[in-house]
């Protein structure tokens, strides 16, 4: 009786240990679920976002500002210079442009030619701004550049000569 008394205070004791252990064990359980769950959530947030497909494209960054930019847009049509370039040829008052087989020359009014174009400067990049929508469309036509799938083109290279003590932008014009 004695060891059966034993046996079953001892198996009592078993169940106890035993069911104590199982609720360690839950208890490692819960915790470990809890701990993934955290971890995941800081980790994961961007789970429920799809990838984007496109492919950026970038700028030269290297290349710096435009010398020239021609824009034929629903906003109006126009041709800009770089703040350096305009300041380059002495910021005139009045500007003329000619046309080479791939080079636009920019310079200071001479006084035997009486086509110029008065320049605007805009805010604090003081890009000059030339509105002619002539002057556009004769740069359009002379290096056949074509406005279907762009608003505009932008030339960075750019040399400076100077000619009867006039400093002239020779800005090539690359399609």
């Amino acid at each position: 009786m004695i060891k059966k008394r034993l046996e079953k205070q001892l198996k009592s004791e078993n169940t106890k240990e035993v069911v104590q252990q199982n609720h360690i064990e839950d208890f490692k359980d819960n915790c470990e679920e809890i701990l993934n769950n955290v971890t995941n959530k800081t980790t994961s947030i961007l789970d429920k976002f799809e990838n984007c497909k496109s492919f950026g494209k970038s700028r030269d960054i290297g290349k710096g500002a435009a010398a020239m930019s021609v824009v034929n847009s629903k906003n109006g049509m126009r041709v800009t210079l770089g703040a350096e370039v305009y300041r380059r040829i002495n910021s005139p008052d009045k500007i003329q442009i000619a046309f080479s087989i791939d080079e636009i020359a920019v310079f200071e009014s001479l006084p035997e030619n009486e086509n110029y174009f008065k320049p605007r400067i805009t805010g604090k990049s003081k890009k000059v701004i030339i509105y002619s929508a002539d002057l556009v469309r004769e740069i359009t036509d002379k290096y056949g550049l074509e406005f279907n799938n762009k608003v505009s083109y932008s030339f960075y290279d750019v040399r400076y000569v100077t000619e009867n003590d006039i400093t002239i932008a020779l800005i090539k014009v690359k399609k």
